[in-house]
């Protein structure tokens, strides 16, 4: 099909696509394209610009026949601008570009009142001036290009990354449920209900990225195409509205980067998310030290050992009122040494001798220390108490367990965040469960809470 415009056509064909002007001294490649003598790398392999084809600069042809039509595309081009750049109020060839008015003028025009005190410089050097500030545009935009591009596969591996993840924890977590299903239905609800909110919300973010990335690209493919035809373009046509690209360049390639702070923290939390099943199985991968903190105990109704590992509760012998408060506690009560403000925890302790009885749990830092008033949840205490062969757990109303037999292990968890303690009978390998305090919304420091009545002992393991 024929061109549209023979001439400008000749004139595109006649052009260099590495600088962009009329070919000089060309040479052809392996590959079949031809390009300028100095835009050809010297004394090395380089990929054409055009296919990417390595080519070697040793096998470069000059072309001589492809500048002998560089020339006459030249002197035809010429011809045609001289018959069309006229001034149509002096009908004298435009020869002046002015400044001011962003318009090509004759030498009669610059010398009217209407431009006489305008800036103006010869129409071809204004030509190569705004041809070369265009070309200076085309590299930070094509870079632009390439980083959305490696940027879209990134973002696609890193989700493809996280379903896997998320595909294998959902395999192992059906496969533990399978053994726990009586015991654990409502569990693997809740974990199968959040795995599946998550897969929700990666295939929701895939998909807003790569239809945003591709906006992005399709944007940038458009500009870029204009400014390449801009720079084909005769020295008339290239100067209209030649302002109006250059600041579309200026607002792509200046354009602040869009910020990732909360797209990171979006991923970390996603990732964090993929591990939301404990089968409580698994709590010992949260196991930490905990030793007693003796400012906190009272010294003469409580005995510690020296490592601060084991505690005895003994027979009161002082008065209510008269031990250290409101540093340590009024009542046969100790706190943990190491306090908890995030993340999740776990720990056991050895129940050498019950005594008359005793409490394990967690409580917060504010907790009443100078009256042993009824301990729960409201009271800043989430714990299981064993107290002459009977227990309970410490709710509002308290809660009976159907313990047969007295535990010897104890196990606690906590999970800040989520506001969850949970207390376990360690003794056996698959820890039975006692009871989980749940809907917490935890604000301050939490720390290990032992109370023992007189007889009791253990020991922190």
């Amino acid at each position: 099909m024929a061109a549209a415009n023979p001439v400008r056509s000749l004139q595109e064909e006649a052009m260099c696509c590495v600088c962009l002007g009329y070919y000089q001294n060309p040479v052809s490649t392996e590959c079949g394209h031809s390009f300028c003598r100095l835009c050809t790398p010297k004394g090395r392999v380089f990929p054409c610009p055009q296919c990417r084809v390595q080519c070697d600069p040793r096998a470069l042809k000059a072309n001589t026949q492809l500048q002998n039509i560089v020339e006459i595309a030249k002197q035809l081009c010429q011809r045609t601008e001289g018959a069309q750049g006229l001034c149509q109020q002096h009908e004298e060839k435009l020869q002046l570009f002015c400044k001011v008015e962003e318009a090509a003028i004759c030498v009669v025009c610059s010398l009217s009142a209407e431009h006489r005190d305008h800036a103006a410089v010869p129409i071809r050097e204004a030509a190569l001036e705004y041809k070369d500030t265009l070309a200076g545009w085309l590299p930070p935009l094509r870079a632009k290009k390439e980083l959305l591009v490696a940027t879209k596969a990134q973002e696609e591996g890193e989700l493809k990354a996280l379903r896997d993840n998320l595909e294998a924890e959902k395999t192992k977590t059906l496969a533990e449920f399978q053994q726990l299903r009586q015991r654990l239905r409502e569990q693997e609800d809740a974990a199968l209900a959040r795995l599946e909110e998550m897969h929700s919300k990666i295939t929701r973010t895939e998909k807003a990225n790569t239809v945003k990335r591709l906006q992005q690209i399709i944007s940038l493919d458009a500009l870029i195409r204009e400014v390449t035809s801009k720079c084909a373009q005769p020295t008339e046509e290239l100067l209209k509205d030649v302002r109006g690209t250059l600041r579309k360049c200026e607002h792509e390639t200046f354009q602040e980067q869009e910020k990732t702070t909360n797209e990171d923290k979006r991923k970390e939390s996603l990732l964090n998310h993929v591990n939301v099943f404990e089968p409580e199985m698994g709590m010992r991968q949260y196991k930490v030290p905990v030793t007693l903190d003796g400012d906190t105990a009272h010294g003469e109704l409580l005995q510690l050992s020296e490592n601060m590992r084991r505690v005895r509760g003994l027979v009161e012998v002082v008065p209510f009122d008269s031990y250290n408060y409101p540093t340590c506690f009024q009542y046969p009560c100790a706190l943990g040494k190491e306090g908890v403000r995030a993340g999740r925890h776990y720990w056991e302790l050895q129940l050498l001798l019950e005594g008359e009885g005793w409490c394990v749990g967690v409580a917060l830092e504010s907790v009443n220390r100078g009256v042993a008033d009824s301990k729960s949840p409201e009271q800043g205490v989430w714990a299981v108490e064993g107290y002459h062969g009977h227990y309970t757990a410490l709710t509002s109303p308290a809660t009976p367990l159907p313990l047969r037999e007295t535990p010897r292990l104890l196990g606690v968890y906590l999970d800040y965040e989520e506001g969850r303690v949970s207390l376990y009978k360690a003794d056996t390998k698959d820890s039975e469960h006692l009871y989980t305090f749940t809907g917490a919304a935890f604000t301050e420091t939490i720390f290990p809470y032992f109370y023992l009545c007189p007889g009791a002992e253990l020991r922190l393991v």
